[in-house]
């Protein structure tokens, strides 16, 4: 789906919506002092200047994420010729659902497609998993427990996490 956007820059917004599981609005509110350069091909792009994710919740998702490999080069390609306060470059939301219909999905697909790979990552791993890291990624308030929007990102992925198959049977 990224090859679809012609525009390096609408490339790197779109790939950073999907990695931090956010909606392209919530990563055009970055600019160009959240990413923090790093040494050895790493980026490390600080989230708490957006205001969805500023709040200081033990619950809430990781204020920072770490890119690395072809991901960091692309960002530190698009930031170099920012100014400091320039935001990150994005799209328009026409450009961008044009894109997201051919594959029949919304705006909301990039945030639940994170979740479901986040889901079938852990189903993967050996061992107990802690489902509240999928609340984490949702960003859901006060997530002790799988929300019911969580598990509708989740998807039928949900139902393979060890530690849930009796909460899931429930449902």
């Amino acid at each position: 789906m990224l090859q679809q956007f012609p525009c390096l820059d609408q490339h790197v917004a779109l790939r950073l919506a999907g990695i931090t599981a956010s909606r392209r609005g919530e990563v055009s509110q970055l600019s160009r002092k959240n990413p923090i350069i790093q040494r050895a091909g790493t980026v490390i792009v600080d989230r708490v200047a957006n205001p969805k994710t500023a709040q200081l919740d033990p619950n809430r998702a990781a204020r920072y994420l770490r890119i690395e490999g072809y991901g960091a080069q692309q960002l530190r390609r698009v930031l170099r010729p920012l100014r400091p306060d320039a935001p990150l470059p994005t799209m328009s939301d026409a450009m961008l659902l044009k894109c997201l219909r051919q594959f029949g999905c919304t705006k909301h697909s990039i945030k639940r497609g994170a979740i479901q790979h986040v889901a079938t990552l852990m189903a993967q791993e050996e061992g107990p998993q802690d489902i509240r890291v999928l609340s984490q990624l949702a960003k859901h308030k006060n997530s002790l427990d799988a929300p019911g929007t969580t598990v509708g990102y989740a998807g039928a992925t949900l139902g393979n996490l060890a530690p849930i198959n009796r909460w899931v049977a429930k449902l």
